[in-house]
């Protein structure tokens, strides 16, 4: 068992499709910036042969800095624009679910 327990949580955000993740969410952008440093992750659907991306990306937030912006765009969808996202937090983001 590996097991991380050192480290400041604030200085982490996560950011999460709700309330699961729709095929939608395979592509999406997302942007943070936080103090003039810009961060972006791109959600993939799969990583090597019989594996899977992190479907949850995780970003730094530089030290001093307590919240930042983040821009989610979805494939083919206009971006969304979060700001003073909190550190320690996971951003809930709505996915449409397929037709």
């Amino acid at each position: 068992l590996l097991r991380l327990d050192g480290g400041d949580p604030s200085r982490w955000i996560k950011v999460a499709p709700a309330p699961r993740p729709y095929p939608a969410w395979i592509g999406a952008t997302i942007d943070l910036e936080a103090n003039g440093v810009r961060q972006t992750r791109v959600v993939l659907s799969g990583g090597s042969y019989e594996s899977q991306s992190c479907l949850r990306p995780s970003f730094a937030i530089p030290a001093g800095c307590t919240s930042a912006t983040v821009t989610v765009t979805l494939p083919g969808r206009r971006p969304r624009i979060f700001e003073d996202v909190p550190g320690g937090s996971t951003l809930r983001i709505d996915v449409p679910a397929p037709d």
